[in-house]
């Protein structure tokens, strides 16, 4: 499953493209940046395979593997809570303006489609 990243200047067309999202089965989250543009990070979730003795929870592992949550914070309980704290995670490099990786510049727009979510 992949998380997608669309960029609006205005906080209203951010808010009806996520309405929009949310009506075709999708999950996402608004984060404002400095620079006055809203991102909507997004992703419309497989449901996981049914296990009945098992609660699923989530995680981002980043471009190069490694989760993106802290070490003190467990897996994600929620689809939505593990994408909100993607547009945290996202934002905490605008000021670089791209995630390093592996010698090679991935812009934060299209970090999402690099990141790997993972229903566990």
């Amino acid at each position: 499953m992949e998380i997608y990243t669309k960029v609006h200047s205005s906080k209203s067309v951010a808010d009806v493209h996520k309405r929009k999202i949310e009506a075709r089965g999708g999950k996402g989250a608004i984060t404002k940046f400095d620079n006055g543009s809203y991102h909507i990070d997004y992703c419309f979730p497989e449901p996981p395979p049914d296990k009945p003795s098992k609660k699923w929870k989530y995680d981002i592992l980043s471009p190069n593997g490694i989760p993106i949550r802290m070490r003190d914070k467990g897996l994600f309980k929620t689809i939505e809570e593990a994408i909100t704290y993607f547009g945290w995670w996202k934002q905490t490099m605008e000021f670089q303006g791209y995630y390093f990786y592996d010698f090679q510049r991935i812009p934060l727009e299209y970090l999402g489609s690099a990141c790997t979510f993972m229903a566990i």
